[in-house]
């Protein structure tokens, strides 16, 4: 076992040149994780997660890990977290909740002290449970994966290795342990997984975890060839155009087979309905989907993709002594200006019409101006209508307010109500620099 994992570690490029930080639990996986690295003669310094979930028995956990630290002189970090009160606070499940906690605090410990590498005492059931997890909630290849071996800093050498081998291991080398008690608790989906699922599958075929690790193999290999195909058409394909991507909707349907396309260009920006993606190319302009993080838009001949925009929470300020700005728009401002014309780049405002300070926001429902130009006063959505914007053009759009008047659209038109009439000392001169 020693000799697979050291060729493990040349493979993830561990060696005597690094100083490791060992995510340490107490349980047998990271105890003989520790075993194997001092026989392989990798520096490392222990690291204990508190989550102040099972009372005493956590207590008892951290203390078990941090005497066997002084007893081989290791360096010691230990974080008590309030994982419930976290969970609670994010709305998110417990699991959830200790993995961003942990490696939150495993990569400020990274930053403050220089470690190279964390290492973690994942092995190949664990990854078998997450194959299954992510299989029975709908995934695509990468999914299949497993748990990768390296991501980041986080390395996984006992990856390679399966419980029964790593606990056969502790009992040969007289390695103490401490047992989690949750782990036989059924009120968990991956010990739902482990209990009912995975360990009857051993039990009808005997070498199905060998099997899986041949299968993980395979896939990844498929999934690297995959992924280059996928990588070489967003580069040929994937244009910038400002805060947007414009993606050629021919060269999108020539792809084949279509759905796997389709999954692997835009599952990572969360679009996962494949129905609703393979009809969006031959759907009319304007039609669109959204996802949490971004939204996909019809357009013409191509299809915009651009983050989601959150309205409402940006706002700038300007008082009257500013003379530039450079965000969230690049801005100069002039008092006491004689100006006969402006042009569509520039707002030539009465000063004493403006209340300081001005605020530069995005639009929202409801929302109006009295456009030079017109009769009336017009909405910012049936302007934005009239003018043909897209939807990435509405979302990005800023609006120069005073208080909760509407004083420019900025860079497009301004509120007659607010333009500089004859006397130039009144003046107020911006100009958007493009």
């Amino acid at each position: 076992m020693l000799t697979r994992f050291k060729e493990q570690l040349s493979s993830l490029d561990i060696s005597f040149r690094d100083n490791c930080l060992l995510a340490i639990s107490g349980g047998v996986d990271s105890m003989v994780l520790i075993d194997l690295l001092h026989k392989s003669k990798i520096r490392f310094s222990i690291a204990h997660c508190n989550f102040n979930l099972r009372g005493k028995e956590s207590q008892n956990d951290a203390a078990f890990v941090s005497s066997f630290s002084s007893k081989i002189d290791c360096n010691y970090f230990e974080a008590n977290l309030a994982t419930d009160f976290y969970s609670n606070h994010k709305k998110i499940s417990i699991q959830m909740a200790a993995r961003q906690l942990r490696y939150s605090w495993f990569n400020n410990l990274l930053e403050i002290y220089g470690f190279s590498k964390i290492i973690t005492a994942h092995h190949l059931d664990d990854s078998l449970e997450t194959f299954m997890i992510n299989l029975s909630r709908g995934t695509g290849l990468k999914g299949l994966l497993g748990i990768p071996a390296k991501k980041h800093h986080a390395n996984r050498p006992m990856l390679i290795f399966s419980k029964e081998e790593i606990i056969a291991y502790a009992k040969k080398n007289r390695i103490k342990w401490r047992e989690d008690s949750t782990n036989k608790s059924l009120d968990y989906y991956r010990n739902l997984i482990r209990h009912d699922v995975t360990s009857k599958l051993k039990l009808i075929k005997p070498n199905f975890i060998e099997n899986f690790h041949n299968t993980i193999k395979r896939l990844s290999s498929s999934y690297k060839a995959s992924y280059a195909l996928v990588k070489s058409f967003k580069q040929t394909y994937f244009c910038e155009v400002g805060n947007h991507i414009e993606i050629n909707i021919n060269a999108l349907k020539d792809l084949e087979p279509i759905e796997f396309y389709l999954f692997e260009i835009f599952s990572k920006y969360g679009f996962t309905d494949m129905n609703a993606l393979r009809s969006l190319p031959d759907s009319q302009s304007g039609k669109y989907l959204e996802s949490n993080t971004h939204c996909l838009i019809k357009n013409r001949k191509v299809l915009i993709l651009s983050k989601r925009s959150n309205k409402q929470s940006e706002s700038y300020f300007i008082d009257g002594d500013t003379r530039s700005i450079n965000l969230p728009v690049s801005l100069n401002f002039d008092q006491g200006v004689n100006v006969n014309s402006f042009k569509k780049n520039q707002a030539y405002l009465s000063l004493d019409k403006l209340n300081f300070p001005l605020t530069i926001r995005k639009w929202s429902n409801g929302d109006y101006f009295y456009p030079t130009g017109m009769n009336g006063r017009k909405m910012i959505s049936k302007y934005f209508k009239d003018e043909k914007f897209s939807k990435v053009e509405k979302e990005s759009q800023w609006l120069l307010c005073s208080g909760k008047n509407i004083v420019w659209v900025i860079g497009k038109r301004c509120d007659r109500k607010f333009i500089a009439k004859s006397d130039p000392k009144n003046s107020f001169l911006i100009t958007l620099k493009t």
